[in-house]
């Protein structure tokens, strides 16, 4: 990762520190560990952000060889003989009176210091409101893992025919998505049938048949950013009903998307795909929000739904995925990854 982003990033979170008065904040959270330092290790780290500036990650040498992988801003500790990196941690907050922890640390520091500190806040989120607009090279790194998606998804698509299992076509798109990117973003989804109507349906083995709707959901991740997209086909295509159920989320998607802009308000994106599916007479049948901001986590901020008054700014990247799921019918979801802009937006899960 480059040098002058993280220094940028690293500015911007420290003058979060300084203004809220504390004396450091710790960080375990692995997406925001990479997006301030350009470090991934696979085991526990710790980041200790001090008001003064200093940046120091705490962890195993199993993870880190020298402290030189990191940039100068940042230091590196793994231990030495006499203490492991996270009682050095601890002897380096010793004297801190403020501090706040994000999620995945407060347990593990709470724990640690056995309420040494009574002034210690669990459910920092600094780092995640900075992550939620993204800068240019992020924004290349996510439309380049979308574009692969959509590759892969488009290729799957026209090769589903009745016989095949759920599970081997979610293999050969895994498969696919090895071949082509660092790693699946998450557990990719095939649900056909009456299945389809499950929102976060697992591929079984059960056959695709005739006139049935299939859902696919599925991402890759390149250089740690992720994609997220779902695509419903009705193999054959003779069933009305079904068709129906796909071509109203489509329509809800598209009119969503259209209102995807810099300065609007999150709820009046919603609205626009929950009116069409209002229209069509089956508003009881939506199951989840709309969609979720997409990036190092496939799910982050900001959330997409109805009761989300917050504005979109530019640089904000979501997801559009109304959904249908009628039980004993089946249901259909048409996702894309979108780049909110000043004027407009762009669907980066396109060629």
């Amino acid at each position: 990762m480059e040098r002058e982003i993280l220094k940028k990033r690293h500015s911007k979170v420290v003058k979060l520190v300084e203004q809220t008065g504390i004396d450091a904040l710790i960080v375990r959270k692995k997406s925001n560990l990479y997006y301030l330092t350009g470090l991934r290790p696979i085991g526990t780290a710790i980041l200790l952000i001090r008001r003064t500036g200093e940046l120091k990650v705490y962890g195993s040498k199993l993870d880190f060889f020298e402290p030189e992988e990191a940039i100068e801003e940042i230091s590196i500790e793994t231990g030495n003989d006499s203490k492991g990196p996270f009682q050095i941690l601890l002897d380096d907050i010793k004297d801190a009176k403020y501090l706040e922890a994000d999620e995945d640390a407060g347990m593990l520091v709470s724990s640690m210091i056995k309420n040494k500190y009574s002034l210690l806040k669990i459910g920092n989120n600094f780092i995640e409101k900075l992550r939620r607009i993204k800068d240019e090279t992020e924004i290349k790194m996510i439309s380049k893992s979308c574009v692969t998606a959509r590759r892969i998804i488009d290729e799957i698509i026209e090769n589903v025919k009745p016989g095949i299992s759920e599970r081997d076509l979610a293999k050969t798109i895994e498969k696919r998505i090895i071949e082509e990117s660092d790693e699946k973003a998450f557990e990719t989804l095939v649900a056909s049938g009456n299945r389809s109507a499950i929102p976060h349906g697992k591929p079984t083995e059960k056959r695709i048949n005739e006139n049935e709707l299939v859902v696919i959901d599925m991402g890759v991740e390149i250089q740690g950013y992720k994609s997220d997209i779902t695509r419903t086909i009705l193999v054959g295509g003779k069933d009305e009903q079904k068709r129906k159920i796909l071509e109203t989320v489509i329509e809800a998607h598209d009119a969503a998307v259209r209102k995807v802009q810099a300065g609007v308000k999150i709820s009046e994106v919603s609205k626009e795909a929950d009116v069409v599916i209002e229209k069509a007479r089956m508003k009881e049948f939506i199951l989840h929000s709309l969609g979720h901001g997409v990036g190092l986590d496939i799910h982050e901020e900001p959330t997409v739904n109805l009761s989300n008054e917050e504005i979109l700014e530019a640089g904000n990247v979501i997801t559009i995925e109304p959904g249908i799921y009628i039980r004993g019918l089946g249901g259909a979801r048409w996702e894309d990854t979108i780049l909110v802009e000043n004027k407009g937006y762009k669907i980066l899960t396109e060629y």
